[in-house]
């Protein structure tokens, strides 16, 4: 009898998943990306500011500051009218001096993304 009760919710809920499927199905064939957009977007080295406060974490900053320390970057380089990878890192902390040139490049910054950390 208990199951009689949940069964109504269970198919209604089944059905909206059904419907929200056969709209995604339609919109997945149908998209066009436009990929100048997405590589211009792509380029953008603000993207990677996550990265740079997880650098600092790794390097065994406290969260907090590794954020206030690349927040500091962030407006150094919006007020520069610069990307992140276009000033003096290491100006704002001596383990940015410890990464790879390429480190804010679009397809390092995606790759770094595309794990799972255990």
């Amino acid at each position: 009898k208990d199951l009689q009760e949940d069964k109504e919710a269970f198919l209604k809920a089944f059905e909206n998943v059904r419907l929200c499927l056969s709209v995604l199905r339609l919109s997945v064939r149908t998209v066009m990306l436009k990929t100048d957009r997405l590589e211009r977007a792509a380029a953008d080295s603000f993207m990677g500011a996550t990265d740079l406060a997880d650098f600092l974490v790794m390097k065994g900053v406290p969260f907090r500051a590794a954020h206030e320390i690349v927040a500091r970057a962030v407006r150094a380089a919006l007020q520069e009218n610069k990307q992140l990878n276009e000033i003096d890192l290491a100006a704002f902390s001596p383990f940015f001096s410890q990464l790879p040139a390429d480190y804010l490049a679009p397809e390092n910054i995606v790759a770094r993304k595309n794990h799972v950390s255990q």
